[in-house]
């Protein structure tokens, strides 16, 4: 039953406290290093704070929006760990916020809205690593909820339209962050109708409310149309939205991939067993409480406070079910993806349980009943305070690595990393002004290195490369050559078997500079 009280002095106490607890939580995570990934997405977003075309002269598989939300970060708060790290925190307080507030009317005990940012945010910080920061499959997670919220809100107050709107706009939010994802809002859309009609559909209102969502979907799509429409970049959106990533499907052997499937699967479920175990506890409360009932309880399974977690379950099949027929990824960031609805659900177990030992125990059982579930909810958590105390290690032992003219400290899983690559680099990187670079490897080294890549092939993603990509890559090397190429060891056989044009050149042209920890820079030879 939804609640409708006001939050009282106490409910806002507590929400501050449950603030400072996911800042705190955050903060032992901002000088974490970059793997990969980030520090190619603060590349880019360098190169387009100075005028480059994401597409056209900086090239990935990814949509705009994470690279766009690293060049805010970095314009707000420097374009460093801690710049990026910290609009994360932000961004994360802000949800934790909405959760506490926009949730408690969905709770008999809205104290209990309060756990909800711990059990999904909270966890977040605890258990991600480098790896796994300021990826697209957590920072979506915001959007998407405000997307179902605000369905929620329209099947409450149907007069007030704007909420449908809303809905739709932070949907096309979603698409611009992945267009794959665009499954997840579907489903939830299509929940919404069936909730919103039952089986008796009235056409007019259906056109009306499907024209409200698309609408406000539209805008942010809209918008980076307009983006890549002004700078002659429309093409490059197009391939690398629609015809590359097909293309690089059927380039995938299965049995390569599969070790990769393997241990994110393995890191989800020893990351977030505590959210998924009471989720599933949940599931099974509900399937018991429907067969002891089935006939009252199918009556009431479309009542509009239902909506909200029926798509936080749809949320978590269709986001595993997406990540699952991603054949080029499967990386363990993806499976932050469910973290938002396993958190929140994990939260609605708690409170049910906790209504069933207030109504099923007599008085001077219940502090048994509850002391019993605390000991299990505590034994789920270990492994979570196991990698609490590990971050907690980490910060308080930081280590200083030189990235182009500056210092900073770093924590986290990256470090080995960036000791090794900033070894590689050291021989070159104090040149002035800096020379163009190419990368075949981790994108670390143009970070570490304080370079900009000398063109727009992306050479971290080689191994993934279709005839068009290799073709681009030597058009480039042939108009552009950089002053140095590196090339990593266990890469140079696969290229030169896909691209042997790129080899000649390289050999023809280049002369190994130094070689260090995972490969050889070569120099470009003088004429």
């Amino acid at each position: 039953m939804k609640n409708l009280s006001t939050p009282n002095k106490t409910f806002y106490g507590f929400a501050v406290g449950v603030l400072v607890i996911v800042g705190i939580l955050g903060f032992l995570s901002l000088q974490n290093g970059f793997s990969g990934d980030q520090a190619l997405f603060l590349i880019y977003s360098k190169a387009i704070n100075n005028g480059a075309i994401y597409y056209k002269d900086v090239w990935d598989i990814k949509q705009p929006t994470i690279i766009f939300f690293y060049l805010l970060g970095g314009k707000i708060f420097g374009f460093t760990e801690i710049g990026i790290h910290l609009l994360e925190l932000i961004y994360w307080l802000s949800f934790s916020f909405l959760l506490m507030f926009g949730l408690r009317n969905y709770f008999s005990n809205p104290s209990f809205a309060l756990l909800t940012p711990l059990f999904t945010i909270g966890i977040y910080y605890t258990v991600s690593g480098s790896l796994h920061f300021t990826q697209v499959e957590s920072l979506v997670g915001f959007p998407l909820f405000l997307s179902i919220w605000f369905c929620q809100k329209f099947l409450e107050s149907p007069k007030l339209k704007r909420y449908l709107f809303l809905s739709g706009l932070f949907g096309g939010i979603v698409l611009t962050f992945k267009l794959l994802l665009g499954v997840l809002l579907a489903g939830f859309w299509i929940c919404f109708f069936v909730f919103f009609f039952g089986f008796k559909i009235n056409l007019r209102k259906f056109v009306e409310q499907s024209v409200l969502i698309l609408f406000g979907m539209i805008i942010p799509v809209a918008l980076f149309f307009a983006y890549f429409w002004i700078n002659g970049a429309l093409e490059e959106l197009w391939y690398a939205t629609f015809v590359y990533p097909t293309r690089a499907v059927a380039t995938v052997v299965m049995n390569e991939r599969d070790f990769q499937l393997k241990t994110g699967l393995v890191w989800f479920f020893k990351s977030y067993f505590p959210v998924i175990s009471l989720t599933i506890g949940l599931f099974v409360l509900l399937i018991i409480s429907l067969f002891s009932d089935w006939r009252g309880k199918i009556k009431t399974v479309f009542r509009i406070e239902n909506f909200l977690f029926t798509a936080l379950f749809i949320w978590i099949v269709l986001g595993l079910s997406v990540i699952l027929i991603q054949k080029l990824s499967w990386w363990e960031y993806h499976y932050s993806l469910p973290m938002i609805p396993l958190g929140i659900l994990a939260v609605v177990f708690l409170e049910r349980l906790s209504a069933l030992i207030e109504g099923n125990l007599k008085t001077h059982y219940r502090a048994i009943g509850y002391a019993g579930f605390a000991i299990l909810l505590l034994l789920a958590l270990v492994p979570t305070a196991r990698r609490l105390s590990q971050k907690i290690r980490e910060f308080r032992e930081p280590e200083l690595i030189s990235i182009g003219d500056r210092k900073v400290l770093v924590t986290g899983s990256a470090l080995g990393d960036y000791k090794s690559i900033s070894a590689d680099t050291k021989y070159f990187v104090n040149e002035n002004p800096k020379p163009p670079i190419f990368i075949v490897s981790n994108p670390l080294y143009y970070y570490l290195s304080d370079s900009a890549p000398a063109f727009s092939s992306n050479g971290a993603m080689s191994d993934m490369f279709t005839v068009e990509e290799w073709r681009r890559l030597d058009r480039e090397m042939f108009e552009h050559p950089p002053k140095y190429i590196f090339i990593e060891a266990r890469l140079v056989k696969p290229t030169s078997e896909k691209d042997p044009v790129f080899i000649d050149f390289l050999n023809t042209n280049y002369a190994i500079h130094s070689t260090g920890n995972r490969g050889s820079f070569y120099e470009r030879k003088r004429r």
